[in-house]
């Protein structure tokens, strides 16, 4: 595949059940987008490879785990939507590097920490 040539993976609202594959950290992807499907297992730290992402969408599904710190790795991101972690406690992802963030929304995701001060200095975000 040329690695000019990005791909969207618009999955949303299936019934789509098993885990992600790791093999998808692996795709020129700017969205990944898999709402209200009946994935399990955990978020693959493999999703923090996919550089071109701009949009990660998980939320509403049957995932478990805690949230990767390798998330903060995502450069490009713009939207960053997960939800409904049935898993250990996570601590709040370094998302420091995301100048472009826009919406960020991590609902029930066990998150036992405190809000980040960066977060304040995020200008472009929109929805926290």
């Amino acid at each position: 595949m040329n690695s000019n040539c990005y791909a969207d993976r618009e999955l949303a609202q299936n019934y789509i059940n098993g885990t992600i594959p790791i093999a998808f950290g692996q795709l020129p992807l700017r969205t990944l987008n898999l709402l209200d499907n009946r994935i399990s297992g955990s978020i693959p730290q493999e999703i923090a490879n996919i550089d071109t992402l701009e949009e990660l969408i998980m939320e509403d599904n049957q995932m478990g785990g805690t949230l990767p710190p390798e998330l903060g790795r995502l450069g490009s991101l713009r939207r960053l939507r997960i939800s409904d972690l049935n898993g250990n406690v996570s601590s709040f992802p370094n998302l420091q590097n995301m100048k472009n963030m826009r919406f960020l929304i991590l609902r029930n995701c066990v998150i036992e920490d405190s809000i980040p001060p960066y977060i304040a200095e995020m200008r472009s975000l929109y929805t926290f």
